[in-house]
């Protein structure tokens, strides 16, 4: 097995997802084939290419994913003693990703409102309830277990990145459509289950991720509606509401505080609040 082979079977043995891991592969397999071909590399690394590598690519979001997954795997090859971190004193700086406009709870309730009440469709409304209530991931939702949720306390355990364990809150309209579901779930296992012959495995992750746009514009939404977008749209709510960061960090299991501080940077309605609070509308004389 080659470095990059090991490398990827250990991000599998860490739990992290089969999305992250293509990922991985991707990028990293294109950085070691322009190294390869140019020959430059040094056991202290090049920095140099990996300058050229990610000039390949024509926005800041890719590059930014791209330098990430160098990243991970240059310390990664490092920790295990096949050279050094020659990347750790190169910090480029990359613009940040524009934000995609949320999904308010009145739309959210529309979209809703179209879901028909057939068994795949109940199934559906909760799902996708349980994440815009919770803000929890797609895969940590679809595989979620009876077992793990406790409907009297609201609570549920979620598998998060890495395998790491979360516990979450479910708010009380998330909570009334699962106790819904659960009356017509054909599965004692799987929360959301596939519906059909094979109600022993979850719901895929790609039924789940094409059904909510057919749902949106089903309903007459015309912004772009995708599962991620709940996630993002749950926790610019919570700050709008007045949540600190620290409960939206809570909310969304993020490891580090800093990612959660880009929620406090695109809410625009509170930045419109301080600054209508700061100005106040006066009515100037001639007006």
């Amino acid at each position: 097995m080659n470095l990059v082979g090991a490398y990827l079977a250990d991000c599998e043995l860490r739990g992290l997802s089969p999305l992250t891991i293509r990922i991985y592969s991707r990028y990293v397999t294109g950085f070691i084939g322009l190294v390869q071909k140019k020959e430059q590399i040094t056991s202290t690394g090049d920095v140099p290419a990996l300058a050229e590598f990610l000039r390949r690519y024509g926005n800041d979001r890719t590059r930014s994913t791209a330098y990430r997954s160098v990243r991970c795997f240059i310390r990664w090859a490092a920790k295990h003693g096949m050279g050094t971190d020659w990347l750790a004193e190169y910090h480029p700086r990359f613009a940040a990703a524009p934000q995609s406009s949320i999904i308010s709870v009145n739309e959210f309730y529309v979209i809703m409102g179209v879901i028909p009440n057939s068994r795949r469709g109940c199934r559906d409304k909760a799902l996708y309830t349980t994440i815009f209530y919770t803000g929890a991931r797609r895969d940590a939702i679809r595989r979620l277990r009876w077992a793990d949720v406790d409907l009297k306390d609201r609570t549920a355990r979620i598998k998060t990145k890495g395998r790491k364990e979360q516990l979450v809150t479910i708010p009380v309209p998330a909570a009334r459509s699962l106790n819904l579901w659960r009356l017509k779930c054909p599965s004692d296992t799987w929360v959301f289950p596939a519906i059909g012959a094979k109600t022993d495995r979850p719901i895929s992750g790609s039924s789940v991720t094409r059904q909510l746009p057919r749902y949106a514009k089903a309903a007459g939404i015309h912004k772009r509606v995708y599962v991620h977008l709940l996630r993002h749209s749950c926790a610019t709510h919570l700050v709008d509401s007045g949540a600190s960061l620290d409960v939206v960090q809570a909310v969304l299991g993020h490891a580090s505080i800093r990612t959660t501080q880009i929620y406090a940077r695109m809410s625009q309605k509170r930045i419109a609040a301080a600054l209508d609070q700061a100005f106040p509308d006066i009515i100037m004389k001639g007006e």
